[in-house]
């Protein structure tokens, strides 16, 4: 501090430990009051010489023609069109009103928000040829076996095993004898996940689980390898046979 008065009471000031002045440790309202103001002299002092040490002035203005598509012109108030941008003036958004999309079924599936069940098998891009009612709108990323999407309620499951093991808790709205698959979920795909057994019983391929409606449905999981991250679950019964194989 400049003056003598408040540089001879920084010790009274300093913590016991030396690494911290403040004033609130004086006990006087009139001095503490004094002093802190003192002090915020001293740190305005200690910022404007930083500012003016570290900051350099621009030696030369550019001209970004790339960016006018994102910038209004300040100049004239008007936006520089983008002709690949029908909406190009982000300061004066225009909102076309139209009808809500309908919302998703509860699930996944061929009528749900993945199209993982749609598909006869992988594809190269991942999405399936579809063989149901309808294509799978959405990421479809493990293809499914096509046939029937079975819906379902409140999808729950929890880890263990360092990740090999999936406890999944469902309520399915039908009654069926389904093929249960499970995928990790990506950013722009979702990977199926090879499963080893299914409520302790080894399985190879498709396994099978028996859904009865409204009746809440826990399996026991096991994959090939450990994933610890988030899952969807698609039930699919054969193609014309709810409780076909």
């Amino acid at each position: 501090p400049d003056d003598r008065d408040t540089s001879g009471r920084v010790r009274d000031m300093e913590s016991p430990r030396h690494d911290e002045i403040s004033a609130e440790r004086l006990d006087d309202p009139v001095q503490r009051k004094k002093l802190k103001a003192a002090m915020k002299k001293v740190g305005d002092w200690v910022r404007s010489t930083i500012k003016l040490a570290t900051t350099r002035p621009a030696e030369a203005e550019i001209l970004l023609d790339e960016m006018n598509p994102y910038f209004s012109k300040p100049s004239a108030g008007e936006s520089i069109p983008d002709p690949t941008e029908r909406n190009d003036d982000p300061e004066r958004p225009k909102v076309t009103p139209g009808k809500l999309p309908p919302m998703p079924l509860i699930g996944r599936g061929s009528q749900g928000s993945s199209g993982s069940s749609g598909g006869k098998k992988k594809s190269k891009s991942k999405g399936g040829k579809t063989s149901g009612g309808r294509a799978g709108g959405g990421r479809g990323a493990v293809g499914g076996r096509g046939g029937k999407y079975v819906p379902y309620n409140d999808l729950r499951n929890s880890t263990s095993g360092q990740g090999k093991r999936r406890r999944i808790a469902l309520t399915p709205l039908e009654t069926a004898r389904a093929t249960i698959e499970v995928a990790a979920v990506g950013v722009s795909s979702d990977e199926s996940l090879t499963i080893r057994s299914v409520n302790n019983r080894p399985c190879a391929g498709s396994p099978k689980i028996e859904l009865n409606q409204g009746v809440r449905t826990t399996i026991d999981v096991e994959f090939d390898t450990p994933y610890s991250g988030p899952i969807s679950v698609v039930l699919t019964t054969a193609a014309g046979n709810g409780n076909a194989d």
